[in-house]
């Protein structure tokens, strides 16, 4: 296939001939995204950079959101009576929303990255009715 089309890259000699053909900023610059977001760990692919700290906060305290707003939603609907039920739902909301507000700056490596909005409306979307909800159940 790199015979077709001089531009393909798939062996060092093809690499050589990409550095020659003025390629090289393009492959570099494919390496560093690969270097970002797809680290090798355990045999399995992470989609985020562990050694960025502010990234693995992120991560984790999404996740953990959502598992707190999981427990939440569980307990309201499963037992909780009255004005309990209510704040229990409403906390569950809000935290829910604080997952999507994570999910966005994770997705937008914090808006340093451009981000087309076909891609990004159902965080935005559901971030703000998970607000809207939120206040409904505990207002």
């Amino acid at each position: 296939m790199a015979d077709d089309h001089p531009n393909i890259v798939d062996t060092g000699a093809d690499k050589a001939h990409v550095a020659h053909t003025g390629r090289a900023k393009d492959e570099h610059k494919l390496n560093q995204f690969h270097e970002k977001y797809f680290h090798h760990e355990d045999g399995k692919y992470a989609i985020y950079s562990a050694e960025n700290p502010v990234e693995e906060w992120m991560m984790t305290g999404r996740n953990i959101a959502v598992c707190i707003a999981a427990v939440l939603f569980a307990l309201a609907m499963l037992g909780a009576a009255g004005a309990l039920k209510d704040l229990f739902m409403g906390i569950a909301y809000f935290l829910g929303a604080g997952a999507y507000v994570l999910e966005i700056l994770i997705l937008t490596d914090c808006f340093e990255t451009k981000t087309k909005l076909k891609d990004m409306l159902m965080p935005y979307v559901f971030g703000a009715l998970y607000v809207a909800l939120g206040i409904s159940y505990i207002v």
